[in-house]
C-alpha cells in the first residue's frame, strides 16, 4: 500500500480483543432473530448482542413493550444466532467461529441454533463443518425458554477478525495443498448495491492484467472457497464477497475499491492477520438515494487510478 493511509486505515493498524467465554446458563431464555440472551432473573448479557455503539438499545429485547410467551424447550442447546448472520460476511466471519468454542463442550447431544432459514450456501457450510442438520433449531423471531444454553462469545468483536477465528476458518474449509492455477480475480458487484458504476471502463484493464470477473452469489460455497484458494491477487469494491480472502494463500495480493464516503478497514485488517499484502483506492461516491447510510454509496473509480494501483501492486512485468 502505497502513500499515506486513511484514518479509518489507520484505526485498524491493531485491535484489542475482548477475552474469548463459553457460559452455560440453565432456564435461560433466548430472543430472535438476533438471538439476545435472556437469564433467568431477566437480565440481558450484553455479550450476547451486537457490541457496536447503540445496537443493544435498539434490539427488540429492550424496546418492547412486551414479549411473546417464550416457548419451552428441553435439552442442551448452543447458539450461533446473532445480528445479519443471513449476510455472507457476517456468517462467515462473526457466527462460523463460534462453532469453534463447541468441543469444550464435550457432549454428543447439543443442537446448534441458528438465526434465520438457512441458504444453501450456509446448509453447505455447516454440512462441510460436519453439522448434523437433523440438530439445527432456526430462531427466526421465536422467543425460546431452554433448559440449558451454552453461549459462546463471538470470536473477536463482530466485523472484527480475531486472529483464532481467521485460523480456525482456514483449518476447518481450505485444503492442505493450494493447489492448480494461480487465478486473478475481480469480485463484481455489478448486481448489488455498492457498485462501481463505470465499471465497464475497467474491464479492459481487468483484461489486460489477466483478471477473471467473478460474481461470488453465483457459487456455491465450496466453488467460492475452491477459488480464493487459487488466487494470486483479487481486487473488488468493498463488499461481502471479499470476505473469502480468509480462504487465499498467504501471499495474496488484496486491492479494495471504496467510495470516498465511506471508507471500512475489515477487509484490511483481514489480511493483516492472514499476512497478505494490501492495497486500496477510493473513488467518488455516488449517494444512494434508498438508504441514508453513506456505506451503501455507488462509486466511480478513475481508471488511470487503477490501473496505476494494479501496476504498483503486481509490478511492471505484470501486464
Amino acid at each position: 500500500m502505497a502513500g499515506s493511509k486513511h484514518q479509518q486505515i489507520c484505526a485498524k493498524d491493531y485491535d484489542v480483543h475482548p477475552e474469548l467465554f463459553l457460559a452455560s446458563i440453565p432456564r435461560a431464555r433466548l430472543l430472535g432473530p438476533c438471538g439476545v440472551v435472556i437469564t433467568p432473573d431477566h437480565a440481558i448479557v450484553e455479550e450476547s448482542a451486537w457490541t457496536g455503539d447503540g445496537w443493544l438499545e435498539k434490539n427488540r429485547a429492550v424496546v418492547s413493550l412486551s414479549l411473546p410467551k417464550p416457548e419451552t424447550l428441553a435439552g442442551q442447546y448452543f447458539t450461533i444466532a446473532s445480528f445479519s448472520a443471513e449476510g455472507y460476511a457476517h456468517w462467515i466471519l462473526d457466527a462460523l467461529p463460534r462453532l469453534s468454542l463447541l468441543p469444550y463442550l464435550r457432549r454428543s447431544d447439543v443442537k446448534i441454533i441458528v438465526s434465520n432459514t438457512l441458504k444453501p450456501w450456509q446448509a453447505e457450510s455447516l454440512n462441510l463443518l460436519g453439522v448434523d442438520p437433523e440438530k439445527i433449531i432456526v430462531l427466526n423471531n421465536r422467543h425460546l425458554q431452554l433448559e440449558v444454553l451454552h453461549l459462546p462469545s463471538y470470536i473477536g468483536q463482530p466485523g472484527t477478525i480475531h486472529p483464532i477465528a481467521c485460523r480456525w476458518l482456514r483449518r476447518n474449509f481450505v485444503s492442505k495443498e493450494t493447489g492448480g492455477a494461480r487465478r486473478r480475480l475481480y469480485i463484481t458487484r455489478r448486481h448489488a448495491r455498492r457498485r462501481v458504476v463505470n465499471e465497464s471502463e475497467l474491464e479492459p484493464i481487468l483484461d489486460r492484467y489477466g483478471f477473471e470477473i467473478i460474481a461470488t452469489e453465483k457459487l456455491s460455497f465450496a466453488e467460492q472457497v475452491r477459488l480464493f484458494n487459487q488466487a494470486e491477487a483479487i481486487a473488488g469494491p468493498h463488499g461481502a464477497g471479499l470476505t473469502n480472502i480468509v480462504f487465499a494463500p498467504k501471499d495474496c495480493k488484496v486491492f479494495e475499491l471504496f467510495a470516498d464516503t465511506c471508507i471500512r478497514a475489515m477487509y484490511y485488517q483481514l489480511t493483516g492477520v492472514i499476512g497478505q499484502s494490501y492495497w486500496y483506492l477510493a473513488g467518488m461516491g455516488l449517494q444512494d438515494l434508498e438508504h441514508n447510510d453513506s456505506g451503501f454509496d455507488d462509486m466511480r473509480i478513475c481508471p488511470d487510478e487503477f490501473e496505476l494501483t494494479l501496476s504498483r501492486m503486481l509490478g511492471p512485468e505484470s501486464c
